[in-house]
């Protein structure tokens, strides 16, 4: 199971809960695994069948390019982060 962090922000709003360990072999199963546990959570994070551009996924230490289709591993670690910028 892919082990899911979620951003403090993110976590209050569904009961405090930060860390998951869920089947899913991309990131939008992931979420409807969380969403089984925690109702309202995909709303909160996706904009219909969207990532909300206040959000960014990060696989494996890398940025998921493809949003809720990119793929995980069984093993993967997946980050939910509030999206930065700088200037």
């Amino acid at each position: 199971m892919a082990e899911v962090h979620l951003p403090l922000l993110l976590a209050n709003e569904i009961g405090g809960r930060r860390e998951f360990r869920v089947p899913g072999n991309s990131v939008r199963e992931l979420v409807e695994a969380i969403e089984a546990e925690c109702p309202g959570f995909r709303e909160r994070l996706c904009n219909g069948e969207r990532l909300r551009p206040i959000f960014r996924i990060v696989i494996d230490g890398k940025i998921a390019l493809e949003g809720l289709d990119s793929s995980v591993l069984e093993n993967s670690k997946v980050e939910i982060l509030p999206a930065f910028g700088g200037g």
